[in-house]
């Protein structure tokens, strides 16, 4: 399915969204944790699990426990605890705890990464109100869940990593194990990778150097969307082929209808009426790793190829195994 313009009106919605989640986080109301709504989070995934923690959220570390002091330059003192909550049916709720050692120590921002996503700001939901302690003093030991907008979603029984991010750029890392018994089919098994905004980027093959694909892979509202444009000739003339589709969560390829622009003029010239879109055909995308895509193209008359391509780089921050 095509993402329409109000598609794309939602992406900049989203990004307004996340960026504001940050000055204004929500509250939990009293009773058992269930998973809310937040502006710019993701919430398909396990990392809330109904139930599981009372208000407000405990403070002692139980279970597997990873933990690391901070230290400021005017000495004041905390210790982060990364740590597990068990729940009922082999379940459990992963937990952030911040505990003042020393002086008034504040929270900076964190770092997530797992099965090779990244998210540079995720949220910390707590129990408390108001959640003052990312931007002020510490004084008592608090507690926060991390909400994270990745795809596929972030699952906390799996394993995965923060980065906690001094105020000088530092970062200290606490990493979680897998929950035992815990079902994560989040890595690069055999099959393919998953499809993710990690296998964005630019895709060549070097033995047809000047021609080369980009791919976006990125959410908008609800949907998840997979972007390609394909930089190519035809007839002796350089042709751009894009299209865009959506896919689910946990998919291996996705096959995108393709359109050849033109008919507008460039720079002040340029007006949205004067493109044209024309029907070329369509591309199916599948990545043996990722650094490996394989994209099956067939045109509109029936006449059809396979491109094997090459990444040129990983984007600043994206893990490539």
């Amino acid at each position: 399915m095509m993402v329409n313009a109000e598609g794309f009106r939602g992406i900049a919605r989203h990004c307004t969204l996340l960026a504001l989640s940050w000055v204004a986080l929500p509250l939990f109301a009293s009773g058992a944790l269930a998973a809310p709504s937040v502006a710019g989070t993701s919430h398909e995934g396990k990392e809330f699990t109904a139930g599981c923690l009372s208000t407000p959220f405990p403070v002692q570390p139980q279970g597997q426990v990873v933990s690391r002091e901070i230290s400021r330059t005017d000495g004041a003192r905390m210790r982060v605890s990364l740590w597990r909550q068990p729940c009922t049916g082999g379940d459990a709720q992963a937990v952030l705890t911040f505990t003042p050692l020393s002086g008034t120590p504040s929270v900076n921002s964190i770092r997530l990464r797992q099965a090779g996503r990244e998210a540079r700001f995720p949220d910390l939901l707590s129990s408390v109100a108001p959640l003052t302690f990312l931007f002020g003093p510490i004084e008592s030991p608090v507690s926060a869940v991390i909400s994270a907008n990745l795809s596929p979603p972030f699952d906390d029984d799996c394993a995965f990593s923060i980065d906690y991010l001094s105020r000088d750029g530092a970062a200290q890392s606490l990493a979680l194990a897998a929950e035992p018994g815990a079902a994560c089919t989040l890595d690069f098994g055999t099959a393919g990778a998953v499809l993710s905004a990690r296998l964005g980027g630019t895709w060549l093959d070097p033995a047809r150097d000047g021609e080369g694909v980009l791919l976006d892979f990125f959410r908008a509202g609800d949907q998840l969307v997979a972007f390609a444009s394909w930089y190519t000739y035809e007839a002796g003339q350089q042709r751009y082929l894009v299209g865009n589709a959506t896919y689910a969560a946990g998919d291996l390829s996705v096959r995108l209808p393709l359109v050849e622009t033109g008919g507008a003029q460039f720079g002040a010239a340029f007006r949205p009426t004067d493109v044209t879109r024309r029907t070329w055909g369509e591309a199916t995308l599948s990545f043996a790793d990722c650094r490996t895509l394989r994209m099956a193209w067939t045109r509109a008359d029936g006449v059809a190829g396979i491109l094997n391509l090459s990444r040129v780089g990983v984007a600043d921050g994206i893990d490539c195994p």
